[in-house]
Protein backbone atom coordinates (compact mmCIF):
# COMPACT_ATOMS: atom_id res chain seq x y z
CA UNK A 1 0.00 0.00 0.00
CA UNK A 2 1.56 3.39 -1.07
CA UNK A 3 -1.01 5.54 1.35
CA UNK A 4 -3.26 4.49 3.89
CA UNK A 5 -6.48 2.79 2.22
CA UNK A 6 -9.09 3.94 5.10
CA UNK A 7 -9.30 6.27 7.93
CA UNK A 8 -10.69 3.78 9.94
CA UNK A 9 -8.40 1.27 11.74
CA UNK A 10 -10.96 -1.65 12.71
CA UNK A 11 -11.71 -1.25 8.36
CA UNK A 12 -8.36 -2.18 8.02
CA UNK A 13 -7.83 -4.76 10.45
CA UNK A 14 -11.13 -6.98 8.79
CA UNK A 15 -9.67 -5.98 5.44
CA UNK A 16 -6.22 -7.49 6.71
CA UNK A 17 -8.25 -10.86 8.01
CA UNK A 18 -9.83 -10.98 4.80
CA UNK A 19 -6.57 -10.86 2.82
CA UNK A 20 -4.97 -13.73 4.63
CA UNK A 21 -7.98 -15.85 4.62
CA UNK A 22 -8.45 -15.85 0.87
CA UNK A 23 -4.41 -16.21 0.69
CA UNK A 24 -4.58 -19.17 2.08
CA UNK A 25 -8.47 -20.20 0.54
CA UNK A 26 -9.06 -23.55 -0.84
CA UNK A 27 -12.86 -24.41 -0.14
CA UNK A 28 -15.86 -22.35 -0.19
CA UNK A 29 -16.04 -22.10 4.00
CA UNK A 30 -12.78 -20.27 4.13
CA UNK A 31 -14.03 -18.02 1.41
CA UNK A 32 -17.03 -17.31 3.21
CA UNK A 33 -15.05 -16.11 6.08
CA UNK A 34 -13.26 -13.63 3.86
CA UNK A 35 -16.58 -12.69 2.42
CA UNK A 36 -17.67 -11.65 5.77
CA UNK A 37 -14.23 -9.67 6.88
CA UNK A 38 -14.10 -7.72 3.61
CA UNK A 39 -17.66 -6.81 3.69
CA UNK A 40 -17.26 -5.98 7.47
CA UNK A 41 -14.40 -3.69 6.14
CA UNK A 42 -16.94 -2.18 3.70
CA UNK A 43 -19.92 -1.46 6.21
CA UNK A 44 -16.97 0.82 8.22
CA UNK A 45 -16.25 2.18 5.55
CA UNK A 46 -18.47 2.15 2.10
CA UNK A 47 -15.58 3.82 0.42
CA UNK A 48 -12.71 1.59 1.05
CA UNK A 49 -12.07 0.62 -2.64
CA UNK A 50 -9.14 -2.61 -1.57
CA UNK A 51 -11.78 -4.00 0.52
CA UNK A 52 -14.55 -4.11 -2.20
CA UNK A 53 -11.54 -5.20 -4.73
CA UNK A 54 -11.19 -7.84 -2.04
CA UNK A 55 -14.21 -8.88 -1.70
CA UNK A 56 -14.55 -9.52 -5.15
CA UNK A 57 -11.51 -12.24 -5.38
CA UNK A 58 -13.52 -13.49 -2.50
CA UNK A 59 -16.47 -13.86 -4.85
CA UNK A 60 -14.29 -14.80 -7.58
CA UNK A 61 -13.05 -17.92 -5.21
CA UNK A 62 -16.08 -18.89 -4.31
CA UNK A 63 -17.41 -19.37 -7.76
CA UNK A 64 -14.08 -21.48 -8.32
CA UNK A 65 -13.95 -23.71 -5.72
CA UNK A 66 -18.27 -24.21 -5.89
CA UNK A 67 -18.24 -24.34 -9.88
CA UNK A 68 -21.38 -21.83 -9.37
CA UNK A 69 -20.54 -19.16 -12.01
CA UNK A 70 -23.28 -16.81 -11.17
CA UNK A 71 -20.62 -16.18 -7.99
CA UNK A 72 -18.78 -14.34 -11.10
CA UNK A 73 -21.63 -11.83 -11.45
CA UNK A 74 -20.98 -10.43 -8.04
CA UNK A 75 -17.21 -10.63 -8.40
CA UNK A 76 -17.61 -8.35 -11.37
CA UNK A 77 -19.81 -5.72 -9.51
CA UNK A 78 -17.91 -5.31 -6.76
CA UNK A 79 -14.48 -5.03 -9.04
CA UNK A 80 -16.20 -2.21 -11.20
CA UNK A 81 -17.44 -0.56 -7.82
CA UNK A 82 -13.54 -0.59 -6.15
CA UNK A 83 -12.47 0.92 -9.83
CA UNK A 84 -15.31 3.66 -9.34
CA UNK A 85 -13.90 4.58 -6.06
CA UNK A 86 -10.12 4.74 -7.34
CA UNK A 87 -9.03 4.37 -10.40
CA UNK A 88 -5.60 3.96 -8.93
CA UNK A 89 -6.56 0.33 -6.81
CA UNK A 90 -3.93 -1.88 -7.95
CA UNK A 91 -6.23 -4.91 -6.45
CA UNK A 92 -9.64 -3.36 -8.73
CA UNK A 93 -7.66 -4.52 -11.67
CA UNK A 94 -6.41 -7.53 -10.38
CA UNK A 95 -10.19 -8.70 -9.54
CA UNK A 96 -11.27 -7.29 -12.83
CA UNK A 97 -8.65 -9.79 -14.88
CA UNK A 98 -9.05 -12.88 -12.66
CA UNK A 99 -13.45 -11.91 -13.82
CA UNK A 100 -12.10 -11.39 -17.31
CA UNK A 101 -10.51 -13.91 -17.62
CA UNK A 102 -13.12 -16.55 -16.57
CA UNK A 103 -15.51 -14.86 -18.59
CA UNK A 104 -13.89 -15.60 -21.90
CA UNK A 105 -13.01 -12.19 -22.06
CA UNK A 106 -8.92 -12.90 -22.51
CA UNK A 107 -7.76 -9.67 -23.84
CA UNK A 108 -9.29 -7.80 -21.51
CA UNK A 109 -7.87 -10.10 -18.70
CA UNK A 110 -5.02 -9.20 -20.11
CA UNK A 111 -5.04 -5.68 -19.95
CA UNK A 112 -6.54 -5.04 -16.81
CA UNK A 113 -3.67 -7.31 -15.24
CA UNK A 114 -0.80 -4.81 -17.09
CA UNK A 115 -2.63 -1.86 -15.54
CA UNK A 116 -2.87 -3.78 -12.32
CA UNK A 117 1.15 -4.44 -12.70
CA UNK A 118 1.74 -0.65 -13.99
CA UNK A 119 0.21 0.82 -11.01
CA UNK A 120 2.44 -1.66 -8.41
CA UNK A 121 5.46 -2.91 -10.07
CA UNK A 122 6.20 -4.87 -6.95
CA UNK A 123 2.98 -6.51 -6.88
CA UNK A 124 3.25 -10.37 -6.40
CA UNK A 125 -0.69 -10.69 -6.98
CA UNK A 126 -0.55 -8.28 -10.27
CA UNK A 127 2.11 -10.53 -11.96
CA UNK A 128 0.53 -13.57 -11.23
CA UNK A 129 -2.60 -12.71 -12.16
CA UNK A 130 -1.34 -11.38 -15.87
CA UNK A 131 0.70 -14.89 -16.01
CA UNK A 132 -2.54 -16.52 -15.52
CA UNK A 133 -4.62 -14.29 -18.15
CA UNK A 134 -1.66 -14.75 -20.53
CA UNK A 135 -2.06 -18.70 -19.82
CA UNK A 136 -5.04 -18.63 -20.86
CA UNK A 137 -4.42 -16.16 -23.86
CA UNK A 138 -1.82 -18.98 -25.29
CA UNK A 139 0.81 -17.17 -24.29
CA UNK A 140 2.56 -19.83 -23.01
CA UNK A 141 6.09 -18.43 -22.59
CA UNK A 142 5.41 -14.69 -21.54
CA UNK A 143 2.79 -16.33 -18.62
CA UNK A 144 5.93 -18.60 -17.16
CA UNK A 145 8.17 -15.60 -16.85
CA UNK A 146 5.21 -13.67 -15.40
CA UNK A 147 4.15 -16.13 -12.81
CA UNK A 148 8.10 -16.75 -12.45
CA UNK A 149 8.32 -13.01 -11.17
CA UNK A 150 5.64 -13.23 -8.94
CA UNK A 151 7.59 -15.99 -6.91
CA UNK A 152 10.42 -13.66 -7.31
CA UNK A 153 8.86 -11.34 -5.36
CA UNK A 154 6.90 -13.82 -2.66
CA UNK A 155 8.53 -16.64 -2.32
CA UNK A 156 7.26 -18.24 0.44
CA UNK A 157 3.38 -17.44 -0.61
CA UNK A 158 1.84 -20.85 -1.71
CA UNK A 159 0.03 -19.44 -3.70
CA UNK A 160 2.80 -18.21 -6.19
CA UNK A 161 4.29 -21.38 -6.01
CA UNK A 162 1.17 -23.52 -7.02
CA UNK A 163 0.38 -21.15 -10.18
CA UNK A 164 4.08 -21.26 -11.32
CA UNK A 165 4.00 -25.22 -11.22
CA UNK A 166 0.45 -25.58 -12.62
CA UNK A 167 1.83 -22.98 -15.96
CA UNK A 168 4.65 -25.37 -16.18
CA UNK A 169 2.06 -28.35 -16.43
CA UNK A 170 0.45 -26.40 -18.85
CA UNK A 171 3.52 -25.40 -21.10
CA UNK A 172 4.51 -29.75 -20.42
CA UNK A 173 7.30 -28.49 -18.54
CA UNK A 174 6.49 -31.56 -16.35
CA UNK A 175 9.67 -32.41 -14.29
CA UNK A 176 10.21 -28.62 -13.87
CA UNK A 177 6.61 -28.50 -12.10
CA UNK A 178 7.32 -30.71 -9.04
CA UNK A 179 9.85 -28.13 -7.60
CA UNK A 180 7.31 -25.66 -7.25
CA UNK A 181 4.04 -27.44 -6.50
CA UNK A 182 6.34 -29.43 -3.91
CA UNK A 183 6.79 -25.86 -2.01
CA UNK A 184 3.60 -25.03 -2.53
CA UNK A 185 2.56 -27.93 -0.32
CA UNK A 186 5.54 -27.46 1.97
CA UNK A 187 3.79 -23.66 2.50
CA UNK A 188 0.94 -24.49 3.09
CA UNK A 189 0.26 -28.59 3.68
CA UNK A 190 -3.47 -28.21 3.27
CA UNK A 191 -3.18 -26.96 -0.09
CA UNK A 192 -5.24 -29.58 -1.60
CA UNK A 193 -5.16 -28.57 -5.29
CA UNK A 194 -1.41 -28.45 -4.97
CA UNK A 195 -1.35 -31.88 -3.70
CA UNK A 196 -3.37 -32.81 -6.83
CA UNK A 197 -1.26 -31.18 -9.30
CA UNK A 198 1.52 -32.61 -7.57
CA UNK A 199 0.14 -35.84 -8.25
CA UNK A 200 -0.42 -34.97 -12.16
CA UNK A 201 3.43 -33.70 -11.83
CA UNK A 202 4.66 -36.92 -10.66
CA UNK A 203 2.24 -39.30 -13.51
CA UNK A 204 3.23 -37.36 -16.03
CA UNK A 205 7.03 -38.30 -15.56
CA UNK A 206 6.41 -41.73 -14.56
CA UNK A 207 6.93 -41.56 -10.94
CA UNK A 208 3.72 -43.81 -10.20
CA UNK A 209 4.85 -44.19 -6.60
CA UNK A 210 5.15 -40.36 -6.09
CA UNK A 211 2.00 -39.72 -7.98
CA UNK A 212 0.08 -42.24 -5.36
CA UNK A 213 1.35 -40.46 -2.50
CA UNK A 214 0.44 -37.03 -3.66
CA UNK A 215 -3.05 -38.21 -5.14
CA UNK A 216 -3.23 -39.72 -1.90
CA UNK A 217 -2.85 -36.87 0.53
CA UNK A 218 -4.91 -34.95 -1.79
CA UNK A 219 -8.31 -37.16 -1.16
CA UNK A 220 -7.66 -37.08 2.66
CA UNK A 221 -8.53 -33.54 2.38
CA UNK A 222 -11.37 -34.25 -0.02
CA UNK A 223 -12.39 -37.40 -0.81
CA UNK A 224 -14.86 -36.45 -3.51
CA UNK A 225 -11.90 -34.21 -5.71
CA UNK A 226 -12.83 -36.10 -9.15
CA UNK A 227 -9.34 -35.22 -10.28
CA UNK A 228 -7.28 -36.52 -7.62
CA UNK A 229 -9.56 -39.87 -7.44
CA UNK A 230 -8.26 -40.42 -11.59
CA UNK A 231 -4.98 -39.40 -11.04
CA UNK A 232 -4.65 -41.72 -8.39
CA UNK A 233 -6.66 -44.54 -10.40
CA UNK A 234 -3.99 -43.79 -13.21
CA UNK A 235 -1.29 -44.46 -11.19
CA UNK A 236 -2.59 -47.80 -9.92
CA UNK A 237 -3.24 -48.41 -13.70
CA UNK A 238 0.18 -47.75 -15.26
CA UNK A 239 1.91 -49.56 -12.27
CA UNK A 240 -0.29 -52.63 -13.50
CA UNK A 241 -2.81 -52.42 -10.18
CA UNK A 242 -5.34 -52.93 -12.71
CA UNK A 243 -8.20 -53.70 -10.21
CA UNK A 244 -7.23 -50.92 -7.94
CA UNK A 245 -7.47 -49.17 -11.10
CA UNK A 246 -10.83 -49.74 -12.09
CA UNK A 247 -12.42 -49.18 -8.39
CA UNK A 248 -10.39 -45.46 -9.09
CA UNK A 249 -12.25 -44.97 -12.41
CA UNK A 250 -15.51 -46.60 -11.41
CA UNK A 251 -15.45 -43.68 -8.84
CA UNK A 252 -14.38 -40.66 -11.30
CA UNK A 253 -16.80 -41.51 -13.39
CA UNK A 254 -19.54 -41.56 -11.04
CA UNK A 255 -18.24 -37.88 -9.85
CA UNK A 256 -18.04 -36.95 -13.35
CA UNK A 257 -20.70 -38.82 -14.83
CA UNK A 258 -20.88 -35.95 -17.91
CA UNK A 259 -17.07 -36.37 -18.45
CA UNK A 260 -16.04 -38.18 -21.68
CA UNK A 261 -12.54 -39.48 -20.82
CA UNK A 262 -13.85 -40.57 -17.42
CA UNK A 263 -15.67 -43.28 -19.11
CA UNK A 264 -12.90 -44.01 -21.43
CA UNK A 265 -10.48 -44.62 -18.87
CA UNK A 266 -12.62 -46.73 -17.05
CA UNK A 267 -13.21 -48.72 -20.22
CA UNK A 268 -9.53 -49.44 -20.37
CA UNK A 269 -9.23 -50.74 -16.34
CA UNK A 270 -11.95 -53.09 -16.83
CA UNK A 271 -10.64 -54.14 -20.32
CA UNK A 272 -7.27 -55.01 -18.63
CA UNK A 273 -8.97 -57.04 -16.05
CA UNK A 274 -10.78 -58.73 -18.90
CA UNK A 275 -14.60 -57.61 -18.13
CA UNK A 276 -15.02 -56.57 -21.93
CA UNK A 277 -18.87 -56.35 -21.89
CA UNK A 278 -18.41 -53.40 -19.01
CA UNK A 279 -15.20 -52.20 -21.32
CA UNK A 280 -17.46 -52.04 -24.09
CA UNK A 281 -20.49 -50.10 -22.03
CA UNK A 282 -18.00 -47.32 -21.00
CA UNK A 283 -16.49 -46.86 -24.35
CA UNK A 284 -20.32 -46.50 -26.08
CA UNK A 285 -20.52 -43.83 -23.20
CA UNK A 286 -17.57 -42.44 -23.76
CA UNK A 287 -17.98 -41.85 -27.52
CA UNK A 288 -22.06 -40.86 -26.69
CA UNK A 289 -20.11 -37.56 -24.40
CA UNK A 290 -17.61 -36.77 -26.23
CA UNK A 291 -19.90 -36.62 -29.53
CA UNK A 292 -22.35 -34.67 -27.95
CA UNK A 293 -19.63 -31.94 -27.14
CA UNK A 294 -18.16 -32.27 -30.68
CA UNK A 295 -21.79 -31.15 -31.97
CA UNK A 296 -21.67 -28.06 -29.85
CA UNK A 297 -18.01 -27.47 -30.75
CA UNK A 298 -15.10 -29.61 -32.33
CA UNK A 299 -11.85 -29.79 -30.18
CA UNK A 300 -9.22 -32.02 -30.32
CA UNK A 301 -9.80 -33.60 -26.55
CA UNK A 302 -13.16 -34.82 -27.33
CA UNK A 303 -12.67 -35.83 -31.14
CA UNK A 304 -9.07 -38.16 -29.15
CA UNK A 305 -11.46 -39.90 -26.74
CA UNK A 306 -14.35 -40.32 -29.69
CA UNK A 307 -11.76 -41.97 -31.46
CA UNK A 308 -9.58 -43.80 -29.26
CA UNK A 309 -13.25 -45.26 -28.49
CA UNK A 310 -14.98 -46.08 -31.65
CA UNK A 311 -11.50 -48.29 -32.10
CA UNK A 312 -11.61 -49.79 -29.30
CA UNK A 313 -15.22 -50.85 -29.86
CA UNK A 314 -14.15 -51.86 -33.36
CA UNK A 315 -15.71 -49.41 -35.32
CA UNK A 316 -12.68 -48.95 -37.31
CA UNK A 317 -13.95 -46.27 -40.35
CA UNK A 318 -15.64 -44.05 -37.06
CA UNK A 319 -12.51 -44.20 -35.06
CA UNK A 320 -10.67 -42.96 -38.12
CA UNK A 321 -12.77 -40.04 -39.27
Amino acid sequence: LRAPPTRDRQALVSYIRGRRLLDTSDDPKTDKQAVDAFQDAINRDSSFAFAYAGLSQAYWSTSKHTGDRSWLDRARDAATHAEAIDSKCDQAQVALSLVSRDLGRRSDAVSQAKRASTLTPDNDDARRVLGLALLSDNQKHAALVELSAAVERRPHRAVNQYYLGTGMLVGNRNQEAIAPLKKATDLQPHFESAWVNLGMAYLRVGDWEKSSGSSSRALELNPNDSSAVNNLAVAHYWDGKYELAVQGFDKAARLNPGLAVRHMNLGDALDAVGRSQEARQAYARAVALATAELRKQFDTTNAGIAAKSEAKLGRKAEAER
